[in-house]
């Protein structure tokens, strides 16, 4: 199941994903290294999250389904700058990296690729298993200087997502 972690610069964090998490299932995120780049994948605990009752206005699928947030229950360790960090949460049995801005789940013998890229005021999600697609939408309310920007690629796939 893929989705978002946010981090804020003291360590808290909220995930939001394309849909509910299965109890038991380890989430793993992409945490920033020193150098500003993303390292994969930190492993969290299911028990470690709770649900969080209302989704921000800022997390969107874009097909009108709900959104499903947790918050961590414990503060997260590191250097997440003055204004935190976004990156890839990935609840599978095994997750890798897919290069810096993108990881891969396995879980029942299917992959899912998720991959973050940047538009003019908020930040994409695009995951593909097999031939469907999903996606999630946060918006930052500003604009964002950060790469990768998105592609017509990316904005291609965003279209296939199943209504």
């Amino acid at each position: 199941m893929p989705g978002f972690v946010s981090i804020t610069s003291q360590g808290e964090a909220q995930f939001h994903f394309v849909g509910p998490l299965p109890p038991g299932q380890s989430v793993f995120i992409q945490t920033p290294t020193k150098y500003g780049t993303m390292r994969c994948c930190q492993r969290l605990s299911r028990s470690d999250l709770h649900d969080e009752v209302t989704p921000p206005n800022d997390v969107t699928n874009i097909v009108g389904n709900p959104v499903s947030s947790y918050v961590l229950t414990r503060r997260l360790e590191g250097a997440f700058g003055d204004d935190g960090f976004i990156g890839i949460a990935m609840s599978a049995p095994s997750v890798s990296s897919a290069g810096p801005y993108g990881v891969q789940g396995k879980y029942k013998g299917k992959v899912t690729h998720a991959r973050l890229c940047f538009g003019t005021e908020g930040i994409n999600l695009i995951a593909k298993t097999r031939h469907e697609y999903r996606a999630l939408y946060m918006s930052t309310g500003y604009g964002i200087d950060e790469q990768p920007k998105c592609t017509k690629a990316d904005e291609r796939d965003i279209g296939k997502v199943s209504r």
